[in-house]
């Protein structure tokens, strides 16, 4: 029987999760890295940008999480909340051993706000596609 082998990819929802845990893991890294990159030499102060970073790099961070860890989770928001609260705290303690960058109380609420809304964002989400929270059996 010199039939052909031909590989088979029966669990692509096990491959689409690892892509989505590996896209996660890079964008949290790149949330705490890119801010070094580009104030690297200059004053913290002249990047006007900075509050409008914090807010939508936190705010994309719970919908990427849920993505690639959560969604199994029948309520995923506290999660969510406690990972964004910490790694935002993360984020700003590492600024204090940096010369260019500062730990600053109002981008630690920026990424709070951000975090909460994502969050939101993924409550949203998960009622338009179906997922209702409130409804058990």
């Amino acid at each position: 029987m010199g039939g052909r082998i031909t590989p088979r990819f029966g669990n692509t929802a096990g491959i689409r999760r690892i892509a989505l845990r590996i896209i996660f893991s890079f964008y949290a890294l790149f949330i705490i890295i890119f801010p070094y990159i580009v104030s690297s030499g200059t004053s913290h102060s002249t990047f006007p940008w900075d509050n409008l970073w914090h807010f939508s790099a936190y705010l994309l961070l719970p919908l990427f999480l849920y993505l690639a860890f959560l969604q199994d989770k029948e309520n995923p928001y506290f999660l969510i909340i406690l990972f964004g609260i910490l790694w935002g705290f993360t984020d700003e303690s590492l600024q204090r051993f940096s010369p260019h960058r500062f730990f600053e109380i109002k981008d630690l609420i920026l990424d709070f706000w951000g975090v909460g809304m994502g969050g939101w964002l993924v409550f949203i989400l998960r009622e338009l596609k179906g997922v209702r929270v409130w409804e058990r059996n």
